[in-house]
């Protein structure tokens, strides 16, 4: 599939984001976020459809350059389908030239599904 982003716009002013994409079966899936202004992030899930052994990983793309990329959340599944990533630190924001991006890699014939949430903020 490709990469679908909705957005909406909030009562404070503030836009929340959602990206998302489904991987075709047996393949693994990185999906990025393409915001061109600040933001914060809230959250990211990968649902599998069947159970999974395996490592899902949420992190920034910086803008900088590679060395400065970071991993924020790895989540380890054992048998099981969705991993919900939460940062420990409600303020996790990039510049507009970064990225956050969630990658969830597969097994056999599995599909899998990747959504990060984000509020875009105001320069």
């Amino acid at each position: 599939m490709a990469l679908a982003v909705s957005s909406t716009s909030l009562r404070n002013g503030k836009v929340l984001k959602r990206y998302s994409d489904t991987s075709a079966s047996g393949a693994a899936l990185t999906v990025t976020t393409t915001g061109v202004l600040p933001e914060r992030l809230l959250f990211a899930t990968a649902n599998y459809s069947a159970n999974a052994t395996v490592s899902v990983t949420l992190g920034v793309d910086s803008g900088l350059g590679a060395t400065y990329d970071c991993v924020l959340i790895t989540t380890a599944l054992t048998a099981a389908q969705e991993a919900s990533m939460i940062p420990n630190h409600p303020d996790i924001t990039i510049e507009e030239d970064d990225n956050f991006y969630c990658t969830a890699p597969l097994l056999a014939s599995e599909t899998v599904t990747v959504v990060i949430y984000t509020i875009e903020e105001s320069i």
